[in-house]
């Protein structure tokens, strides 16, 4: 089976690479061509994303169009969060995965220009991360929260965490810094989960987690 991918360009790469993450072509083949021109793009994979050689020349200024066909086995997969250069982790409100087994669903939203997770009604609702760290160790995990009830939150990675009491702070927009503690994280790919203590549980917004290296 053949697939065709439309990839539609609007600012054009520094480096004349156009990287897909996510997109696992290991063991597909590949044929890319600009849309206007018919000329072929060079194709490699590189860590579970396809990178793509555009070249330095701006072929539109406005888009540019790119067909790539894949043919045969490929998938789309997460990709997992790398720590900055000096370890610290930052896990994107917006760029969560959210499970709701539920109707009601947490959402991400921006309340005073950044994102939080919110709307968060349902203790069954649980978000998560995917994240690569190239070696292993503790971290401390910070926050930012807003609510209106004090409540309790727990994050793990396969199924071990820590629990925090979380305080109120009086309105949903009202963000303060938080604290959950520190946790040990292995290196490789693992799965962050923030959960929902079910047990009088809250509506809580929360800004980005901030995982940051103990010394």
């Amino acid at each position: 089976d053949t697939t065709t991918y439309y990839l539609h360009v609007f600012d054009w790469p520094e480096d004349g690479k156009l990287k897909v993450p996510g997109l696992d072509i290991r063991k597909a083949e590949i044929d890319a061509e600009f849309l206007a021109s018919g000329r072929d793009i060079a194709v490699v994979s590189e860590d579970e994303s396809a990178i793509l050689t555009l070249g330095s020349n701006v072929i539109d200024p406005i888009a540019t169009v790119v067909k790539m066909e894949v043919k045969g086995d490929h998938s789309i997969v997460r990709v997992p969060m790398r720590p900055a250069k000096d370890g610290t982790l930052t896990l994107k409100a917006e760029l969560a995965d959210i499970h709701a087994p539920g109707e009601s669903c947490a959402i991400p939203e921006t309340k005073g220009g950044k994102w939080n997770i919110g709307n968060w009604h349902d203790p069954d609702c649980w978000i998560d991360w995917r994240i690569r760290l190239p070696k292993g160790g503790r971290f401390t995990i910070e926050t930012e929260i807003a609510g209106f009830g004090t409540t309790e939150m727990r994050v793990e990675i396969d199924g071990c965490g820590i629990s925090a009491k979380l305080p109120k702070t009086d309105s949903y927009e009202n963000f303060v810094p938080f604290t959950f503690g520190e946790i040990e994280l292995p290196a490789g790919i693992s799965e962050i989960r923030l959960k929902a203590d079910k047990d009088g549980w809250q509506p809580t917004n929360v800004r980005n987690i901030v995982l940051k290296p103990v010394n």
